[in-house]
């Protein structure tokens, strides 16, 4: 994955896919690029959010931390696969279709996010209830860091 396009492609694709194949799909990660277009995706996401809507607002800003610290540490296979299932659960939430009421209509955080976008072109209002979308929970992450090399804190030569 090297481009914001493919990653927008892959999680706001409302076709149900499977883990295996969302994991497939991800291709080769770079921490680097791979952490620049999370950011940029989120903060995408952040910008077109109701300015009303702080509470999601700062659900996804922990989501994003969240994917930002595993971008940290992708050449280790298992943060490598809890970037990936974390980033797929995102996935799951941001299309799901139940979780936002628009204009008294179900629709999904993606949905909401794209019609706000559109009514901020066009000057339209929305009316926008996000409060089932609140639910995601975040979890907590653990980084694998390798092993340490011994570092000399005192001059061997004094001690003699």
């Amino acid at each position: 994955m090297e481009y914001f396009e493919e990653l927008a492609d892959l999680i706001e694709d409302e076709i149900s896919t499977d883990f295996e194949s969302f994991y497939s799909q991800l291709g080769e990660l770079s921490p680097e690029d791979t952490g620049e277009i999370v950011e940029n995706y989120m903060d995408e996401i952040q910008n077109a959010l109701p300015d009303e809507e702080q509470d999601v607002y700062m659900l996804i800003e922990n989501i994003k931390t969240g994917l930002l610290f595993l971008c940290e540490n992708l050449e280790d296979e298992r943060t490598k696969l809890k970037f990936a299932e974390e980033l797929f659960r995102f996935k799951e939430w941001y299309t799901d279709p139940n979780l936002v009421k628009l204009d008294d209509a179900s629709a999904s955080v993606l949905e909401a996010v794209t019609a706000e976008r559109a009514n901020k072109l066009l000057g339209t209002r929305s009316t926008y209830d996000f409060s089932d979308a609140l639910d995601f929970e975040l979890h907590d992450f653990e980084m694998s860091i390798g092993t340490f090399d011994k570092i000399d804190v005192v001059d061997d030569k004094r001690l003699n």
